[in-house]
């Protein structure tokens, strides 16, 4: 029996007019496309065990309020789906994840489990992109029309994809929600010696200063295209925006804060913002201040 994961079918919104944007949207731990796009797009409640919506209601549904001010009928929404893995947090079973977690807390125990399911999410999100950045230019668009968000477990992936190819995936923007990043000192030890010289401000804030274990270095060095990282510019620079809420009860804010650092130390410009009091015990995008935050972004990248 094969051990490769099956990435489960996409779930897509077509514009329904001119196609000049794409968004990628990876969701949650335990979530699925569908589910996070119910949620994102259309304000649909939390629930902790949502079932798929109901595909025969899909066209009778409003977007939600906050998307209202983007060129809704020129965006065309991806949203996959993780494989199914078996986790023994918070819940002993079997759910779509991105990779191994075993530790909310502590997120370098058991790191070498969770090597194969980065790998492969990572390696399944570029391709991605390849795909979608194809479909914009034969619309005579470009790769700067594609735009990623990456919501709590999607965007540690969405995280590694960009600072693992940060040359190769010139993109409108990325948007980070609830982030937290595995192997967050690894790769920020690998992307600083790649950058030696380039950026003086290369340590993070807040975190123990104790070794980086030799596996993880490796496995980091194994992951960063160090050409890519080279050649980077900083005319080329994509412009991210990360949100985390400080009362956060299932990804302290501490680690958000830790991977802001480790993208601004891959010499990236970060625009930072907390917040207080979204649903899911802050583990939400705060309404309506993130939301609104996030439509004011896009807006500003999606230039014609």
């Amino acid at each position: 029996m094969s051990n490769v994961p099956v990435f489960p079918g996409r779930y897509i919104i077509e514009p329904s007019s001119t196609h000049k944007y794409t968004l990628i949207a990876l969701h949650g731990l335990g979530s699925t496309g569908r589910i996070f796009a119910d949620r994102l797009l259309f304000g649909a409640p939390y629930q902790e065990n949502a079932s798929e919506p109901d595909p025969e209601q899909a066209s009778s549904r409003q977007f939600a309020p906050w998307t209202q001010r983007l060129p809704l009928h020129n965006i065309r929404f991806v949203f996959p789906t993780a494989p199914t893995r078996h986790l023994t947090i918070p819940h002993d079973r079997d759910v779509p994840a991105w990779f191994q977690v075993s530790s909310f807390t502590d997120l370098e125990y058991k790191q070498e489990e969770q090597m194969a399911g980065l790998t492969e999410s990572v390696g399944f999100l570029s391709a991605l992109i390849d795909e979608e950045v194809r479909l914009l230019e034969a619309a005579g668009r470009s790769s700067r029309d594609l735009f990623l968000l990456g919501r709590s477990q999607g965007s540690s992936v969405t995280g590694w994809t960009f600072l693992t190819a940060v040359s190769k995936f010139q993109i409108g923007g990325i948007v980070l929600a609830g982030s937290w990043l595995i192997f967050a000192r690894a790769l920020r030890e690998v992307l600083g010696q790649v950058r030696e010289g380039k950026n003086e401000n290369s340590m993070l804030a807040g975190v123990e200063d104790r070794p980086v274990p030799l596996e993880a270095l490796d496995f980091a060095r194994s992951m960063v295209n160090a050409s890519n990282l080279d050649e980077a510019s900083d005319d080329g620079e994509v412009p991210i925006l990360m949100g985390h809420s400080t009362d956060d009860k299932w990804i302290s804010v501490k680690l958000g804060r830790q991977f802001r650092d480790v993208v601004r130390s891959a010499g990236c410009q970060v625009e930072w913002r907390e917040y207080v009091g979204a649903e899911e015990e802050g583990h939400w995008l705060k309404d309506p201040e993130e939301f609104d935050a996030i439509s004011d972004f896009l807006l500003r990248q999606m230039k014609s």
